[in-house]
């Protein structure tokens, strides 16, 4: 009997270890997997930059072969509604029918996606390469001299980490990209001719915002020394305050309204621990007062019709423009073992697979209990050989399986850090490779104890197997010891 309740009670542990790494195996895929596009994303090959409006009044267009550059931004839209003042001085929204009289009417405003900025329309068209087919042409930035001989030439920063592109001189540099805000015109072109760069210039009489942009290798040293945030950008976004980490379509929005058809997060994604999931590698690059935004994009009448009959405060409102290179990569790891980069693009895939296993382990310990109970009911008469024949089934689900989720959790760990047990991306990239690396951690570690009760079953089930074989055995030897007397 004791026999019966040690494997229970095995089982019941084991499934309660399983359950457990299951609820805690988390690693953010919206997260993860928006990095793993960002790599992949093709570098911006142009940018350029036309007047916000038409001879006849209406918004410009990108040519044909150009995309919107910023079009995150967006208004969802509100209801058709009222407004009515309550008692706290504040006002109650309803849509549809209003409770009382003395409300102010709301107008349905439908959806309307934002382009321009600073009285500029941004376009941009993409190359064909990543920064996965660029991994075997960076360098970290101390490393600038190895790249200045007759045959390459350096094309700038291309990620957080400030590791720049070495490319042969027969090659294209993707585009370096920076804003400079002054309304000094001689400024600009003296920038422009000491870097060798081409300015385009919108406007000069209603902006301050330059575009400068150039194909051409830079001095590193000397531009970085300078203080100008020169690198080749890849993602601009304009927002009201810091974006979130993992690629939020919609903005980080401080104007929350009840009616919107699509209410905005006042925050980003939180961790459990409550962090806020912002993503720092944003630099920001400019500002303008919201209000001169929305007239920008011929939407003042968000502000006449939504705001201010209801006394939301836009005037020192800012909104920003924000952009950012690659995710880095250290240069330790692309050097010391360059596949780890490509193992981590393959990394998703992988740790859907844990998850999909971790599922499938835990369901099948609970079909082997469902199975001992319907054994124990039905089957009295041949209870203990079913439950023996189930046991079995266990041990080896039990010994095969935590092998395969160890050996893929500790690939997982392997290919994010370096031989020294450094972390492989930048300040943002780390804070989910912390978070997938603790995932895996702690389930190797579960797993680990789940194999060690299990030799220990093996053990023991291998003694009870003896102990209940033996008699048979015996049993056979005697009766074949008369069978040779009989002979």
């Amino acid at each position: 009997m004791w026999e019966k309740v040690f494997f229970l009670l095995s089982i019941f542990i084991i499934f309660y270890i399983s359950i457990r790494t299951l609820q805690n195996f988390t690693f953010e895929d919206d997260i993860l997997n928006d990095f793993i596009n960002q790599f992949k994303q093709p570098y911006i090959e142009d940018i350029i930059v036309l007047k916000t409006h038409n001879a006849d009044g209406t918004l410009t267009q990108c040519p044909s072969e150009y995309q919107e550059l910023l079009t995150n931004y967006y208004w969802a839209g509100n209801f058709n509604g009222c407004g009515c003042k309550n008692n706290y001085n504040t006002y109650d929204f309803y849509s549809n029918i209003c409770p009382e009289e003395n409300c102010i009417d709301i107008e349905e405003i439908e959806p309307k996606n934002f382009s321009n900025y600073n009285h500029i329309h941004f376009c941009y068209k993409r190359g064909k390469k990543n920064y996965e087919n660029l991994i075997y042409n960076l360098l970290p930035s101390e490393d600038y001299n190895k790249c200045q001989n007759e045959t390459h030439r350096v094309c700038g920063f291309i990620d957080s980490l400030n590791n720049f592109i070495c490319l042969p001189k027969n090659e294209t540099c993707p585009m370096l990209t920076t804003f400079l805000i002054s309304n000094d015109k001689n400024y600009i072109e003296t920038y422009k001719n000491k870097y060798d760069n081409e300015a385009t210039i919108i406007d000069i009489n209603t902006t301050s915002l330059f575009v400068l942009k150039s194909h051409s290798p830079l001095n590193i040293a000397t531009t970085w020394n300078s203080g100008y945030n020169i690198k080749i950008y890849n993602n601009f976004r304009v927002d009201l305050s810091q974006p979130c980490l993992g690629g939020h379509s919609s903005p980080k929005s401080e104007l929350i309204f009840d009616l919107m058809k699509n209410k905005y997060d006042l925050s980003c994604d939180t961790f459990k621990n409550g962090t806020e999931i912002t993503d720092n590698m944003y630099n920001v690059l400019d500002e303008e007062n919201y209000l001169d935004y929305l007239d920008d994009n011929n939407f003042i009448e968000l502000n006449t019709k939504l705001f201010q009959p209801f006394n939301i405060d836009l005037s020192d409102k800012k909104i920003k423009l924000y952009a950012k290179p690659y995710p880095g990569w250290s240069s330790t790891c692309y050097k010391e073992t360059p596949e780890t980069f490509f193992n981590f693009l393959q990394s998703s895939y992988v740790l859907n697979k844990i998850s999909f296993m971790t599922i499938i382990n835990s369901f099948l310990i609970i079909v082997l209990l469902i199975s001992i109970g319907i054994g124990a009911f039905y089957f009295m008469e041949n209870f203990e050989k079913i439950f023996y024949f189930i046991v079995l089934g266990f041990l080896v689900l039990n010994l095969f399986y935590p092998l395969q989720l160890i050996a893929n959790g500790n690939w997982i760990i392997n290919n994010l850090s370096d031989d020294d047990g450094n972390f492989c991306g930048d300040i943002s990239l780390n804070i989910i490779i912390k978070h997938i690396s603790d995932s895996c951690q702690s389930l190797v570690y579960s797993y680990t104890i789940i194999i060690c009760i299990t030799i220990i079953d093996i053990i023991i089930y291998i003694y009870i197997m003896q102990s209940l074989i033996k008699p048979t055995i015996k049993e056979l030897q005697e009766k074949l010891i008369q069978l040779r007397e009989l002979a």
